[in-house]
């Protein structure tokens, strides 16, 4: 949904100026090879930066994790020890 707003008029631009191309008839003087260089270059950075997003991501959620399970733990703890303190026995009470 919100991928849309960005992609759609990106999608509408790269229409019109490749009917644009086609209908002027426009032939590039440079070569092919810079355009592939900038591509790869281009496609390097994202696989970079998508490495990098995803990662942190992991991260992200494994200390999150973590953290419910210590928070668990700590309240496994004080539900234990809340009932083994609580006697209800007499001669446990004086203690």
């Amino acid at each position: 949904p919100k991928a849309v707003m960005w992609a759609f008029p990106a999608a509408v631009v790269s229409a019109l100026m490749n009917l644009l191309k086609q209908q002027t008839g426009y032939r590039s003087n440079s070569s092919s090879g810079s355009v592939m260089v900038a591509f790869s270059s281009f496609i390097s950075i994202l696989g970079f930066v998508v490495v990098f997003r995803s990662n942190q991501a992991w991260n992200r959620y494994w200390e999150g994790a973590a953290l419910v399970q210590k928070v668990r733990s700590t309240w496994f703890n004080v539900a234990s020890s809340l009932i083994a303190f609580s006697s209800r026995k007499e001669e446990d009470q004086e203690k």
